[in-house]
């Protein structure tokens, strides 16, 4: 994993993305971002300003939540399917 922290930026992006429709190679890429923003929050690795979370975006929109992720107080059967087991395999440790 690059220890370069997540940017500002990773969760008005991952909304953005939520709104496109994607093909299934876009969505697999999609995925794979989104279990590398989930390792690295759960490590540590994203910026302080990204853990403070938006009560007033949805759960389902977890990029917002991304604090409560950190602290493994997050909803594990809110997360796509994606990146549920990578949650709950870290929140685990």
């Amino acid at each position: 994993m690059d220890a370069t922290p997540v940017g500002a930026e990773a969760r008005t992006e991952r909304e953005w993305l939520s709104g496109l429709m994607l093909s299934d190679q876009e969505r697999a890429d999609c995925d794979e971002l989104d279990g590398i923003l989930i390792e690295q929050t759960l490590a540590g690795a994203v910026l302080p300003e990204l853990l403070a979370d938006l009560p007033a975006e949805p759960l389902d929109h977890w990029w917002w939540h991304l604090g409560a992720i950190r602290d493994r107080s997050y909803p594990a059967d809110r997360l796509p399917a994606s990146v549920r087991a990578i949650y709950l395999d870290r929140s685990a440790a």
